[in-house]
């Protein structure tokens, strides 16, 4: 699989934009994000995994100092109080667990079935919300790279779907709310 620039550049502008980032392709946001992005595209293309610390790390080096790092302080999603801080180690791992644990090979599950899988991860993922800042952005990389570990194409959640995806997030929350309890 080939990196289409243009392709990636879109997706870096539209998950920048769910975000209200609204820079130029010359800003750090922009640059590290692309970066990130590359990075992302070509583990999966390679059918490896990025870890969500890597992709923190390069996503966001020049804006925190906790960049790749999951955080030791409460944060706040609206009004929502998201995990404790002292268990995100443990969440994060139960999560990375269940990942590993995948069959991104296997022929015998449908498009629907891989899709759902991603957006599963992605959600959970989410959820926990293990960073300060960055999670979303950080999010939408590993629901690309676990969908190219499937054979998937890219995608790219439009601005303009930004309160669809929102609410696909609290849906699963609400759906899905033992796996965030430790």
């Amino acid at each position: 699989m080939t990196i289409n620039e243009n392709l990636l550049k879109k997706y870096v502008k539209e998950s920048n934009a769910i975000e209200n980032i609204f820079v130029k392709e010359n800003h750090h946001l922009f640059i590290d994000h692309l970066q990130a992005t590359e990075i992302v595209f070509k583990s999966g293309s390679r059918s490896e995994i990025a870890t969500p610390k890597n992709i923190h790390a390069i996503l966001m080096k020049r804006e925190l100092f906790e960049a790749g790092r999951f955080r030791k302080v409460f944060v706040r999603v609206g009004s929502e109080l998201k995990s404790p801080p002292n268990k995100v180690d443990e969440l994060m791992n139960q999560w990375i667990k269940s990942l590993q644990q995948e069959n991104f090979h296997d022929s015998s599950l449908a498009i629907k079935h891989k899709e759902k899988i991603a957006w599963h991860y992605h959600d959970w993922f989410e959820a926990i919300h293990p960073f300060i800042d960055g999670n979303g952005r950080t999010g939408r990389l590993i629901l690309n790279n676990i969908r190219l570990l499937f054979g998937l194409p890219w995608l790219i959640v439009l601005y303009s779907e930004k309160w669809q995806y929102y609410d696909n997030i609290r849906k699963w929350e609400t759906k899905h709310r033992k796996l965030l309890e430790i």
